[in-house]
């Protein structure tokens, strides 16, 4: 990059910064964040995918902050999934199988349930790790849950479709995570989330306005990552408790109007590639208040 930039404009996107992988050891995680910030500084202009990660490497390597521009993923508006007739039992996760995506947590948190809760978890993802997904299957083993846990692989286009169409709730329980478009794809089904309160996930999760209501509401829940006892909690209650379901369930339909799209992507990395300075990201707050009143309780 350093040859490269005598003669010609380069311009780097940046999702998770490097340093910030789970399971580094100290020093791979020193050397990754001095050749990250090198590259950062000999390029044009960084194109971040969330805020958070705009803020994250412009405090970090010292960047300027109009050099720096957030396009967050967009997504496609779906057809919203029907749900099922109990309304809650059937949930999903979309995560590659790797640590940083916390299904220890989740299987963790199932395995605490009242055994008298019937339902049912389909795990869709990439498995890079193969000795990871042994231990979690293992670990679905030895919690006696291997009638509840579907372990599915990766899926695309219409299989992917049709677990969403399945499920009534996404739950996504990383540790690290700069936005999450599985999120964002469960919302644009109307589909609420239970997802880790980490790293760009609340832009992704975002608010929404109940009908005849004006203050703001999550479509869903944010939860402690690694905290499978808070998880285990608001998973009963959003199972037992119908008012819940329904109310998430209205929000997650109204956040679909307000989704990032494409487009927006689109033209935030064109200004990039030519020369703009970013969308004024910096001056906005960077975390939006909650604005959520308490959960539902019977």
């Amino acid at each position: 990059m350093q040859a490269a930039s005598r003669r010609l404009r380069q311009v780097v996107i940046v999702h998770l910064p490097l340093a910030d992988e789970t399971g580094l050891d100290p020093q791979t995680a020193r050397d990754l964040n001095q050749a990250e910030r090198q590259a950062l500084h000999f390029a044009n202009a960084t194109v971040a995918t969330s805020r958070w990660t705009a803020a994250q490497i412009t405090e970090q390597h010292g960047l300027p902050e109009a050099r720096v521009h957030v396009a967050p993923p967009g997504v496609h508006l779906a057809p919203s999934a029907p749900g099922t007739p109990s309304g809650g039992r059937h949930l999903l996760s979309v995560a590659s199988l790797t640590p940083r995506k916390g299904h220890t947590t989740l299987l963790a948190a199932l395995a605490a349930l009242p055994r008298d809760l019937r339902w049912h978890l389909k795990i869709a993802g990439a498995q890079p790790d193969a000795s990871y997904a042994t231990h979690l299957r293992s670990l679905v083993t030895k919690e006696g849950l291997t009638d509840q846990v579907e372990m599915l692989g990766p899926l695309a286009g219409a299989e992917l479709d049709a677990a969403y169409a399945w499920a009534d709730l996404l739950v996504h329980s990383p540790e690290k995570e700069p936005w999450g478009m599985v999120i964002t794809e469960a919302l644009a089904r109307g589909l609420p989330v239970y997802a880790s309160d980490v790293g760009g996930v609340q832009e992704a999760v975002g608010h929404a306005h109940f009908p005849g209501e004006t203050v703001l509401e999550r479509p869903g829940r944010l939860l402690p990552a690694g905290n499978s006892a808070a998880w285990a909690e608001a998973l009963e209650e959003w199972m037992c408790q119908v008012r819940l379901r329904d109310r998430l369930r209205t929000l997650a339909e109204q956040r679909q109007r307000t989704l990032p799209t494409w487009r927006t992507a689109a033209l935030e990395v064109a200004s990039a590639l030519r020369a703009f300075p970013s969308t004024p990201w910096h001056t906005e707050g960077r975390t939006l208040g909650s604005g959520a009143t308490g959960p539902c309780r019977a």
